[in-house]
């Protein structure tokens, strides 16, 4: 019987081993984490393109109009709330923990969704990652949007902007204010956004900021024309 002749690897080839292997870590690891986002933008467009089908199925039961998100005197209400009156649409009666399509009110990426918080308190605080375009949808007539497939209904946002708190909220402004809640970008520089036509899509901000939505050739901002907040898309 032939002995067989042990092989031993020299300490230099250990080291030649170890270095080729974390190269190839090195190499691995960004395309993974690309992957990894994604993966997580496509299931928080999924989100927002499953909330403005519950949006448009409000309108066609509500005569037309979309939800609201306050009451008869202008003040915020939570029967109003715009996100609470999808609901039935949705196939449920709240938001809470218990059944599993409540995550599509949150993307991964917020911050809201981190901190410890039950669904139910985040829900009730309006503290969503999903906001409507506050000042032209609400409580509005469908008809009135000249062009609906270039319209913001829902889009991904985000209040105290320039603080480390920076997290979801219910509602965007339609110009640039990092003291309210405005549009923004949790996906490497894109955020995204439901139009009123009822199609989703990502949109990437100039500058890979939210502050960059809010230039001329992307969301631009109320005040101008060709802008893609007013019901008109003309400025207000």
């Amino acid at each position: 019987m032939r002995n067989r002749k042990q092989v031993d690897f020299t300490l230099i080839e250990l080291l030649v081993v170890i270095a080729i292997i974390a190269i190839l870590a090195s190499m691995l690891l960004p395309a993974l984490n690309r992957a990894r986002e994604t993966a997580l933008q496509s299931n928080c467009l999924n989100n927002i393109r499953q909330l403005s089908t519950a949006m448009a199925l409000y309108v066609d039961t509500e005569n037309g109009f979309y939800p609201s998100a306050k009451d008869a005197a202008g003040n915020n209400d939570n029967t109003n709330y715009w996100a609470a009156g999808l609901l039935p649409y949705l196939g449920r009666e709240n938001a809470g923990e218990s059944n599993k399509r409540a995550d599509m009110f949150w993307c991964s990426n917020d911050r809201n969704v981190k901190i410890g918080k039950t669904r139910d308190v985040l829900f009730t605080d309006r503290r969503i990652s999903y906001g409507i375009n506050w000042q032209h949808v609400p409580g509005n007539k469908a008809v009135k949007a000249v062009k609906s497939s270039s319209t913001i209904g829902l889009v991904e946002a985000d209040v105290d902007l320039n603080t480390e708190n920076q997290s979801g909220f219910y509602l965007a402004l339609s110009w640039n204010d990092p003291a309210n809640p405005c549009a923004t970008v949790r996906h490497n520089g894109s955020g995204n956004v439901a139009w009123l036509d009822g199609h989703g899509s990502a949109v990437r901000s100039p500058n890979g900021y939210y502050s960059g939505l809010y230039n001329e050739g992307v969301f631009f901002n109320k005040f101008y024309d060709n802008n893609r907040w007013t019901l008109s898309n003309m400025k207000e």
